[in-house]
């Protein structure tokens, strides 16, 4: 069996670190990724946002070097979280980087 995703698309925000209970470091980013085809109503090209959590290991690096606008591709596989609630539990994919490639990295010039 395989879990793993290839995803290339443009940050549409800074990276959001958090630390969760245990202490350890989480970072989620967005990343705008166009599809490949074209919408056949507007004749432009749609675009998903998909989150992406980075946990130790990968989080140092992606607070470094990416910002808002960088292009990166992310080797990702997908796990799913269970969330109880008062109705029952709630399965949700989570999607997991696992390796950053910086493409290109938007930067501000005076």
């Amino acid at each position: 069996m395989l879990n793993q995703c290839i995803l290339v698309g443009r940050l549409v925000g800074n990276p959001i670190s958090e630390t969760i209970e245990s202490g350890v470091n989480k970072i989620k980013i967005t990343l705008d990724i166009k599809r490949s085809f074209k919408n056949p109503n507007t004749l432009e090209y749609d675009s998903d946002l998909v989150t992406i959590s980075l946990w130790e290991g990968v989080e140092g690096a992606a607070l470094d070097f990416l910002k808002e606008g960088s292009v990166v591709g992310i080797k990702a596989r997908i796990q799913q979280a269970s969330i109880e609630t008062k109705n029952g539990t709630i399965h949700i994919p989570e999607i997991v980087g696992e390796k950053i490639t910086y493409i290109n990295s938007r930067k501000e010039f005076d």
